[in-house]
């Protein structure tokens, strides 16, 4: 029994000294599974028509998806409506997703399926625009970016394009910004965005507005033929003063249209004179 409240006081002494307890062991992370699901890029598609999913440890998460084209001279980043060029082309997809907090790049194992697309494994770990973190992973489609570089076959030669303006649209909107595309035999394709230039009007026709009805005025653009109308409204009528017509009423007539108007006198109380026409009513 002695030994038994040693044992206890001591306990009780380690207690009150607040002796720190032994910390837990720290927690080893977990890794975590990456999966990208990139579907087939073709000529003619937009990045929002690149399927694109990603998932971390089974779950889906947000992705947003980059275009930039890559041909043997040069690269250039597409823009959110520019459609993947015809063959020979590159496009390098960049793809932004997030990590949950506290991981990076080497706690992760990404795999990629990819429909026809050529996955290089690399990424990176950066901050969006917004400054949250987020990782890239990088894919290529279509042909190489650059030749092959081997002792047998030379460095290509340097090339200058013969830019050839691309078919486009008949009808021309004057009040918009036009895109005109020129194509080179190489395959590279570039976009010269053409200024609206504001409509060319013809001469006005005009229907004139009488006293009661409202015109119109109507041209059309000599380029485009868009059409305009503009509304002309009734001018109402110009009267003349008032003149007496019989013994109990007055008349006004319009200078415009020669409409005339009559109405009683306006004899106010205790008076025989109109304050309108000025004749005098004596009954």
């Amino acid at each position: 029994m002695k030994k038994l409240s040693i044992i206890l006081l001591i306990a009780l002494c380690f207690s009150l000294c607040g002796c720190p307890a032994e910390e837990p062991a720290p927690t080893i992370r977990e890794r975590l599974e990456v999966h990208i699901d990139a579907g087939k890029i073709e000529p003619g598609m937009t990045v929002k028509d690149v399927f694109v999913e990603v998932t971390i440890d089974n779950q889906p998460v947000p992705c947003r998806v980059q275009l930039t084209g890559f041909v043997w001279d040069g690269y250039w980043e597409m823009a959110a409506d520019e459609p993947v060029p015809d063959e020979p082309f590159a496009i390098r997809v960049d793809i932004f997703y997030s990590l949950p907090k506290g991981y990076g790049m080497e706690d992760a194992d990404i795999t990629m399926d990819s429909d026809g697309g050529n996955y290089d494994g690399t990424g990176s770990v950066g901050n969006d625009e917004d400054g949250n973190i987020e990782v890239w992973s990088r894919a290529f489609y279509g042909k190489e970016p650059f030749p092959p570089e081997t002792e047998s076959q030379p460095s290509q030669p340097d090339h200058t394009h013969t830019w050839v303006e691309q078919p486009g649209p008949s009808i021309i909107d004057c009040s918009l910004d036009r895109t005109k595309t020129y194509k080179c035999s190489c395959g590279e394709t570039k976009t010269e965005t053409i200024p609206a230039p504001g409509h060319d009007l013809k001469d006005w026709v005009v229907t004139p507005a009488t006293c009661t009805k409202d015109g119109q005025k109507t041209t059309s653009c000599k380029r485009c033929n868009a059409g305009f109308t503009v509304d002309i409204p009734a001018t109402g009528h110009i009267w003349s003063a008032w003149i007496k017509e019989t013994g109990l009423v007055h008349k006004r007539t319009c200078s415009e249209c020669g409409a005339e108007e009559t109405a009683n006198h306006n004899i106010p109380a205790g008076s025989v004179t109109c304050t309108d026409c000025g004749a005098d009513i004596i009954n």
